[in-house]
């Protein structure tokens, strides 16, 4: 799957603006909009996303939802 694609469908499952993700990842909002709309990320920035979309939640947020 494409990241641009998986990206795409979650911030729209998210309910979550560009700025919102940009913000989260610590990429600039035209970085992010760039990566969305198809274009190579960064070896850095792809590492990132990564880590963002397929890390578990820190502990304490777990913990929290119960």
């Amino acid at each position: 799957m494409k990241i641009n694609i998986l990206l795409g469908a979650y911030r729209h499952y998210q309910r979550l603006t560009t700025v919102q993700i940009a913000k989260e990842l610590g990429l600039s909002k035209a970085t992010y909009n760039r990566i969305e709309r198809g274009h190579m990320p960064s070896a850095e920035a792809l590492i990132k996303i990564l880590f963002w979309l397929f890390a578990p939640p820190p502990r304490e947020e777990v913990i929290g939802q119960r």
